[in-house]
C-alpha cells in the first residue's frame, strides 16, 4: 500500500469521494416486496437479539430503531410465505471475539434471545459465535433453492457486511444463481467516539456495492 497523501489532499479528496458516495446511495432504487418469487426468496434477520437492540455493553439506540420495520418487514414474509432464518449471537467466556470487542450476548443470559417482537422467530435462530453469520448457517441458507437473499439487522459495516459478500462470494464461486439485497431501511450500525455510524454506514455500502450485493434504499411492503 502507497503511503497516504499529504493530511489536507487526503481530506479534500476524501470529502470529494463522499461527496459523490452520497449521491450515489441517495439514487438507490426501491423495491417492492411483491417484485421477489416468495418460494425462491428468504428473509434473514441479523443480531436482532436483546444484547444489541435493548440492553448491555453494545446496545444500541440505531439498532433499536430497527425492531419496529424489521418486525413489520417479517410480518409481510410469513404472510407471504418466504423462507425465514434469524441469527443471534451467542458466545462463551472463551470466546475470541470478546478480545475485540466488550462483552455481550453471553450463553445463559438474555442478550443472547432475539427481541420480543421478533419472538415467533426464536425457535427458527442460528446461533453463531462470530460476526460472520455465514459460517454457522451454511446449512441452513442452502437448504432450499433459494435465489434471493434479503438481509436485515445489525450491523451494516459489520455483521451484514462479512455476511453479505461472504455468501455473495460462494454464489459465485459455485457459478449459482441469485441476488444478496441489503435494504438501507431495513440496516444500520452502531454510533460510538470511536465508531462514525453514518461515515463507515456508507463506506461499506459502497464496497457491498463493488461486491456484487444489490443495496436498495428500501422494500415497500404495500
Amino acid at each position: 500500500m502507497k503511503p497516504f497523501a499529504p493530511k489536507n489532499d487526503f481530506i479534500k479528496e476524501s470529502v470529494k469521494a463522499l461527496d459523490e458516495l452520497y449521491d450515489k446511495i441517495h439514487q438507490l432504487e426501491s423495491f417492492s416486496i411483491d417484485q421477489f418469487n416468495p418460494a425462491e426468496t428468504m428473509a434473514v434477520v441479523v443480531d436482532m437479539n436483546k444484547g444489541f437492540a435493548q440492553e448491555g455493553a453494545l446496545y444500541s439506540e440505531r439498532a433499536k430503531d430497527l425492531i419496529a420495520p424489521i418486525a413489520d418487514f417479517v410480518d409481510a414474509c410469513i404472510a407471504r410465505r418466504f423462507h425465514i432464518l434469524a441469527f443471534s449471537d451467542r458466545h462463551s467466556p472463551g470466546s475470541p471475539e470478546i478480545d475485540s470487542y466488550p462483552a455481550h450476548c453471553m450463553q445463559d443470559t438474555p442478550e443472547c434471545e432475539l427481541v420480543d417482537e421478533l419472538s415467533r422467530l426464536r425457535p427458527f435462530t442460528v446461533y453463531k459465535n462470530s460476526t460472520n453469520a455465514f459460517f454457522s448457517g451454511k446449512e441452513q441458507l442452502f437448504k432450499e433453492p433459494v435465489k434471493d437473499y434479503i438481509l436485515t439487522g445489525c450491523c451494516t459495516d459489520i455483521c451484514i457486511y462479512q455476511f453479505s459478500t461472504t455468501l455473495r462470494a460462494w454464489l459465485n464461486e459455485h457459478n449459482l444463481p441469485g441476488r444478496v439485497v441489503v435494504p438501507l431501511s431495513l440496516v444500520d450500525t452502531y454510533d460510538a467516539p470511536w465508531h462514525n455510524a453514518q461515515l463507515l454506514s456508507a463506506v461499506f455500502i459502497e464496497s457491498m456495492l463493488s461486491n456484487g450485493i444489490l443495496v436498495v434504499k428500501d422494500i415497500r411492503l404495500q
